[in-house]
């Protein structure tokens, strides 16, 4: 968070985004679909959250690994998804990776849509 205690969405030096800015903005991507879908998380569960929207042909699922431990992750969606990492070094970037079967890093946040 840059040289500062408090948790903001920029740097207090330079006013950049920081990671948290892009968590939310990943966010309000699911948010703008509106309608929110069941989605369930088989397995250990603890530090691992997930969340699912649609509207009309537009899904998105987002995803946080909020521990130290890598997870593998297993997600059942078609063919046209991408995969928008969030962490100390990808600002909500497309990162090349299946997105029905990928590894997510500690404290890493992704967002799986298919808005290409």
């Amino acid at each position: 968070l840059g040289a500062s205690a408090y948790g903001g969405f920029f740097a207090p030096l330079t006013y950049e985004p920081v990671s948290t800015y892009y968590a939310f903005a990943a966010f309000g991507k699911l948010y703008e679909l509106e309608h929110q879908v069941s989605c369930q998380i088989d397995g250990d569960t603890d530090g691992f959250y997930a969340l699912a929207a649609a509207k009309d042909e537009k899904k998105a699922v987002y995803l946080v690994n909020f521990s130290e431990q890598p997870r593998k992750v297993e997600v059942n969606v078609g063919d046209g998804f991408g995969v928008y990492l969030v962490d100390g070094t990808h600002k909500l970037e497309k990162i090349e990776v299946d997105a029905s079967s990928f590894e997510m890093a500690a404290n890493q946040v992704v967002l799986i849509d298919n808005e290409n």
